[in-house]
């Protein structure tokens, strides 16, 4: 039986998700394939590649799963309308909803039945709740038989943020947020305040909260707090994207201060901002989870939505002991959804039993030697063939090189976990510096993460669990501190990645032999790509990134090219 799943048609980041008999045959972002980060709408390529990948025909798919229910929304916003409830403020009108809501609306539908003409055998096209789509996609793939799940995100439909149990194939839904109270715009406002951009730059904050101290804490606590009956609150008076314009209101400037323009130096002030951001989401995510485990009697924790993504806030979970087991999908954003809202057919709606649990992100396109060889030799690249990809790549990092590389499948999800990847020394006390400058053109205090061999992670970092999606950030000991100055941020931390021989056996390898050589079983790792870029996809896409930048080599493959 085969599942087509569709994310996020109604918004950004698009995705398709194939299950087949509920094992993914292939997932990919939109965005991977049309090059627009961030691409929304009808995923036509990605839905075209998932196919192909499995070698079959739309009229061999049983189920197809499109993310969202857009008459939810639809209906929050005339019911909130009308009563004059939520979005009773001023400059909110029924225009917004005519002109937001409606066009999303009817595209869903022409979605749809674009879908059902591809096909004479009519599959079936279910519509999955957003936020159901983003708990199973962690809860269907987790270890867990049973689990406290929290999603959260920005909104879908008019969701924010969802309380559940999961337990069997069953996900019982206890607690719903609904919009405007959402953290996941708070942070987006916060991110478009502090000169970056919304929607796509919330980790750049992330990083910058460890280079200041939360001085503002108290301000923000009347921004946003907790609350034991409806899981938290906004202040909407500081807010205006209730009203359908902006975020944030004269209130909030008159308390803040003004907006940090993009081009404006980022100061002090920025810093303790982002800090203070972040300890507030820390603070009232864990009252949630204190609150909830204590109802539930839960020992382990799902979590999802884009907020997932928050690997600081992950790191603070799990180093609360709060739980004894926590598992964060690898696609915890919209893009994920797709592959949710397949496993929700197969797990949740036939009860199928649960038979896998999910322990790589490499389900993307793959291109095999032949087809790089063929585009090495369009290029008119100079290459040489390797026996032991693994060893050269391991002796150039050794050497203090820079290097691009490219294997395998490509990875579901916003990290690169060593399939397009870039990776360096993390020894060399200015290779984060260079990596930003010439190779990235992006922020200097921007930080790199770092892989490592998983019989090693204890070593080096205080870590006693696998994360083998680099979704927790945790603190780097102290004398592997001084040995390792290129992966460990200003706070001491890092964004871990902990790499299983069986798993990923030719990372693994290289992992071993940089060892060998230097003493460390540990590689700076960041993705293939420059800001403002989608990761590398096709051998070609590598090719040009990697000779526009400043990496000193690049290995597709079998193949090394040098500039």
């Amino acid at each position: 039986m085969y599942i087509l799943g569709l994310g996020q048609i109604g918004g950004e980041d698009s995705s398709a998700a194939l299950l087949k008999n509920g094992i993914v045959a292939g997932a990919v972002a939109e965005e991977r394939i049309s090059r627009i980060k961030h691409q929304g709408g009808y995923p036509e390529q990605a839905i075209a590649w998932c196919l192909r990948e499995a070698g079959i025909t739309m009229e061999q798919v049983d189920y197809i799963a499109i993310v969202d229910k857009p008459w939810l929304r639809l209906k929050k916003r005339l019911m909130n309308w009308y009563a004059k409830k939520l979005f009773s403020y001023p400059g909110y009108s029924l225009y917004h909803i005519l002109h937001d809501e409606i066009p999303v609306f009817l595209d869903f539908y022409k979605f749809r039945n674009k879908l059902k003409k591809l096909s004479d055998k009519k599959a079936k096209v279910i519509f999955v709740e957003h936020h159901i789509a983003h708990q199973a996609s962690v809860y269907y793939q987790s270890p867990f038989s049973e689990a406290l799940i929290l999603s959260m995100d920005a909104r879908g439909e008019y969701c924010s943020t969802m309380v559940s149990v999961g337990r069997g194939n069953n996900i019982e839904v206890l607690k719903r947020r609904y919009m405007p109270h959402s953290l996941g715009m708070l942070y987006a406002a916060i991110t478009d305040y502090l000169g970056f951009k919304y929607g796509s730059d919330e980790y750049k904050v992330m990083g910058l909260a460890s280079y200041g101290k939360p001085r503002f804490i108290e301000d923000f606590r009347k921004v946003a707090s907790y609350d034991s009956e409806n899981l938290f609150a906004l202040d909407m008076s500081f807010f205006t994207f209730q009203n359908g314009y902006g975020f944030l209101s004269d209130k909030f400037y008159s308390g803040f201060g003004s907006r940090r323009n993009r081009k404006e130096e980022i100061d002090q002030r920025h810093m303790d901002i982002a800090a203070s951001l972040q300890f507030l989401l820390e603070e009232i995510v864990m009252k949630i989870l204190t609150d909830w485990k204590s109802r539930t009697n839960q020992k382990n924790l799902c979590l999802s939505g884009g907020v997932a993504l928050n690997c600081s806030m992950n790191g603070k979970i799990v180093k609360s002991g709060l739980f004894e087991q926590v598992f964060v999908f690898p696609a915890s954003g919209d893009d994920g959804g797709a592959f949710g809202a397949a496993a929700y057919i197969h797990y949740g709606k036939l009860k199928l039993p649960r038979k896998s649990v999910l322990r790589s992100a490499l389900m993307g396109p793959s291109f095999n030697d032949k087809e790089i060889l063929r585009e090495l030799e369009i290029s008119k690249s100079k290459y040489r063939y390797l026996e032991a990809p693994e060893q050269e790549a391991a002796r150039l990092i050794a050497d203090g090189n820079i290097l691009g590389w490219y294997q395998g499948k490509m990875e579901f999800g916003p990290r690169a976990l060593g399939s397009r990847s870039i990776l360096a020394d993390p020894t060399h006390p200015d290779m984060k510096g260079l990596i930003n400058k010439y190779v990235k053109h992006r922020e200097e205090f921007r930080p790199f993460a770092p892989s490592v061999k998983k019989e090693s992670q204890e070593k080096y970092f205080n870590i006693s669990f696998d994360s083998p999606f680099m979704s927790f950030v945790v603190d780097v000991k102290e004398e592997a501190q001084r040995i390792l100055p290129a992966i460990t941020h200003v706070d001491g931390t890092a964004r871990v990645h902990t790499v299983e021989r069986g798993t990923d056996q030719l990372y693994w390898k290289l992992l071993d032999e940089f060892e060998k050589i230097k003493g460390v079983p540990v590689v700076l790792n960041t993705s293939f790509n420059i800001m403002g870029e989608p990761i590398v996809n096709t051998p070609r896409e590598a090719l040009r990134c990697f000779f526009a930048t400043g990496m000193d080599a690049l290995i597709m493959g079998r193949y090394l090219i040098k500039k």
